[in-house]
């Protein structure tokens, strides 16, 4: 099963009914200004959630950079993963193709942006 992820997972019957609620498992300030994320599932809210702990420690911090931690993540919501680089990148520019065409970040630009470039 191992050798088909991520395109194919076991699912359980019953399992898959309702949204899966995304949180961080882990959020830390190193240096007082790179924040690091381990994101827990590739689901429904991931966007919200970063962009939510972004907020949080930028408010009282310089904050130069984020390490997203994807090692122990599970899911496979590609439009959410979309979604939170969306977050990060700037100018507009191709992120990947899941098999749904090529995925492209916003011509606006980065709508979470460390403290320092904000205009």
């Amino acid at each position: 099963m191992e050798k088909l992820a991520p395109r194919v997972t076991l699912v359980r019957p019953g399992a898959g009914s309702e949204p899966v609620s995304v949180g961080l498992t882990r959020s830390n300030l190193f240096d007082r200004s790179v924040i690091y994320l381990r994101i827990s599932v590739l689901g429904l809210g991931l966007e919200e959630s970063v962009k939510a702990a972004w907020e949080q420690f930028s408010v009282s911090n310089k904050v130069t950079g984020v390490v997203l931690d994807l090692r122990y993540a599970n899911g496979d919501d590609y439009p959410a993963t979309v979604a939170v680089a969306k977050l990060f990148l700037q100018p507009k520019q191709s992120i990947f193709d899941w098999g749904e065409g090529m995925a492209e970040s916003k011509e606006a630009g980065a709508s979470v942006r460390a403290p320092s470039s904000r205009s």
